[in-house]
């Protein structure tokens, strides 16, 4: 008893004190490398398994796209503002100089008018009325255009917005297909020794299946 008994604990209870980590992948897809076998001893980061890429490579390269066409929309869309607002600047100009002529055609009517015959002949006088009427209306024509000209500045202004507002989407998109891919690659998150593995290679696996521990 003093040498074979009393020296060793015995216990027909016992338990292990760990901890068992059960690795998940969060997309689904069929399994094209598998690194680790059971009981095989792993570091934190280690490789564990990979799930076919393509599909989630090419959902990447589609958000890529998108964005590149997004970035594009917002440069044109900018280009216009510019090309827009130097008509808009240049129909607003176009006022000054048709109310300048308006107002030197209405003080030749009126001149023509204070001094009727004296000075002038009757064609004078009914060429300098319809002379003024027509910059009369060429000031309102000039008004016109311009509020129209400054109309599509706030419309490319708009369309700027809208394009910009495409560009966060198409980022936000292009940030979810690297995530996607990224899980594709399913690393140890701790060190420790593989058990439970119920995966083998070549297998469809779904997310949230439990492929080892």
């Amino acid at each position: 008893y003093a040498r074979f008994v009393a020296p060793f604990e015995t216990t027909d209870d016992a338990f292990i004190d760990s901890y068992v980590t059960f690795v998940s992948p969060r997309v689904s897809g069929p399994v094209v490398k598998l690194l680790v076998t059971d009981n095989q001893r792993v570091k934190a980061g280690d490789v564990l398994l990979q799930i076919d890429p393509r599909d989630y490579q090419l959902v990447l390269n589609q958000a890529t796209a998108e964005l590149g066409t997004a970035d594009s929309m917002v440069k044109q869309a900018e280009a216009r503002i510019a090309v827009d607002q130097a008509k808009a600047d240049e129909e607003t100009a176009a006022i000054a100089a048709a109310q300048a002529a308006a107002d030197r055609a209405q003080a030749d009517r009126a001149r023509y008018e204070s001094v009727q015959s004296q000075a002038v002949s009757k064609s004078q006088l009914d060429l300098a009325k319809p002379q003024a009427s027509s910059t009369a209306a060429e000031v309102e024509v000039a008004r016109n255009k311009a509020k129209a000209a400054l109309a599509q500045v706030d419309l490319d202004r708009a369309d700027a917005e809208t394009a910009r507002a495409q560009v966060e989407q198409s980022r936000a998109r292009l940030e979810q297909a690297q995530l996607q891919l990224s899980y594709t690659t399913l690393y140890a998150p701790r060190a420790g020794r593989v058990t439970r593995r119920t995966v083998e290679q070549g297998a469809y696996v779904q997310t949230g299946q439990a492929l080892l521990a």
